[in-house]
């Protein structure tokens, strides 16, 4: 774990030690390390992977089409963790869950064992940063597809891995077709956050029936004042990602988020990244944007942050660490 005592003092949002809970590793190559991995131009990456204007769910998860056909080998997916974890460094990241979809990554032949042991190999190359996994199941995926998925969650529990989430087109595939293995996940012991709210208000629902404590998004809860109170008193974590939700075309811009309703109404929140390379913003550019558009302060932060580390899957002796220091 890092040493919390020997880093400075924040006096501004770049030098404020961070936690990321929400960031998809296929989402967040680098385009230099995309380049070097594809041999293809700048140019030609950035069309393929970032998104210059807002656009809707299937065109956003296309955009991850070809970071996800350079995530075949072993070699690259030790390359692209590294990369990550490097960046989190730079960005005064101390604690990460990053979300991966071991089932995306086996067209050449890897098996669930190689492609989770090479990506915690590598997020753990740079001692700065603490990283854990979230294994992510798929809506549209086959059952046998998503019960692998939690196989190998259980298989991986406390050894790198920290959690079990599902992620894709809630508009096409609703939560409820999928509550069975978070079920069995809550039999098993398995911590789980779940991707909800997107497009589909009736998943926040059925998420909260799974009892998670934790929901990937979940701004359209502002719409249902019945959410709003449930979300509230059970101090359920929005895993919010403001830049990310503008591109999905959730709102016209980010000051029309509702993440200042959230804060200042003291909801349980924090902010996140998500899909860093896509939206083409990092930790210490959402920030920056949120203190522009809000006036965000350092404190104001520092509060996210602790409620990130309270909310987080880290064990109560780690997050101590943790809260110590944020506090």
């Amino acid at each position: 774990m890092r040493d919390l005592d020997s880093l400075p003092v924040a006096d501004d949002l770049k030098d404020l030690p961070k936690v990321e809970l929400h960031i998809h590793l296929s989402g967040s190559i680098s385009i230099e390390l995309m380049m070097k991995l594809s041999g293809l131009s700048r140019e030609e990456v950035i069309k393929k992977t970032v998104a210059n204007e807002k656009i809707n769910m299937f065109d956003f998860v296309n955009k991850l089409d070809f970071p996800n056909s350079l995530m075949q080998t072993k070699e690259n997916l030790y390359l692209i963790s590294c990369d990550l974890v490097e960046r989190l460094a730079k960005e005064n990241v101390v604690y990460a869950e990053v979300r991966l979809t071991p089932m995306l990554h086996m067209e050449k032949g890897l098996t669930y064992d190689d492609i989770i042991e090479t990506v915690l190999e590598g997020l753990n190359s740079n001692p700065k940063v603490k990283v854990n996994l979230i294994l992510c199941m798929m809506r549209g995926a086959t059952t046998y597809m998503n019960a692998e998925t939690l196989k190998y969650t259980i298989k991986y529990l406390n050894k790198g891995v920290c959690a079990l989430d599902i992620s894709g087109d809630d508009g096409l595939y609703p939560l409820r077709d999928y509550m069975k293995f978070f079920e069995l996940a809550a039999l098993e012991h398995v911590p789980y956050t779940i991707h909800a709210g997107g497009s589909n208000i009736n998943d926040l629902y059925d998420a909260l029936v799974l009892h998670t404590k934790r929901i990937g998004n979940g701004v359209k809860a502002v719409m249902d004042i019945d959410l709003l109170r449930i979300i509230y008193y059970k101090k359920i974590l929005l895993e919010l990602a403001p830049s990310n939700d503008v591109v999905l075309g959730q709102y016209e811009d980010i000051g029309m988020h509702p993440i200042n309703f959230f804060l200042r109404n003291n909801f349980n929140i924090c902010v996140n990244s998500n899909n860093s390379t896509v939206v083409n913003v990092d930790l210490n550019d959402e920030y920056e944007k949120l203190s522009k558009t809000f006036n965000f302060t350092i404190d104001d932060f520092k509060k996210m942050n602790l409620n990130a580390i309270n909310s987080s899957f880290l064990s109560e002796k780690e997050k101590e660490v943790y809260r110590k220091y944020f506090e």
